[in-house]
């Protein structure tokens, strides 16, 4: 989705630059692949490298990358926080938490 945040980069804790938001991205999960085969096989000569290691393969490699557009209520569980805001989603939904 595209970002809705301002973001910074920073090192020593100092700002050293603000990235123009028009070209910054969030990544959803689950992402998606165009072939299944090829993620099959990706995924079986891969396996021991850990998920962090796995997920950005694709890049690594100099494959292309296309953005499809998610949604911003398709939201990363991590921390208490956001479990109130999916139970707020899930609220708000109707019947069996369907958007």
């Amino acid at each position: 989705m595209p970002a809705k945040d301002t973001i910074k980069t920073v090192r020593g804790g100092l700002v050293i630059d603000t990235p123009d938001r028009d070209t910054l991205w969030q990544a959803q999960t689950p992402q998606v692949s165009g072939s299944v085969l090829s993620s099959q096989r990706i995924w079986q000569r891969n396996r021991k490298d850990s998920w962090d290691r796995r997920r950005f393969l694709v890049e690594r490699r100099g494959g292309a990358v296309r953005i499809v557009r998610g949604d911003y209520r398709n939201i990363k569980i991590t921390t208490p926080e956001d479990i109130v805001l999916a139970e707020a989603f899930l609220a708000g939904s109707g019947q069996n938490g369907v958007f």
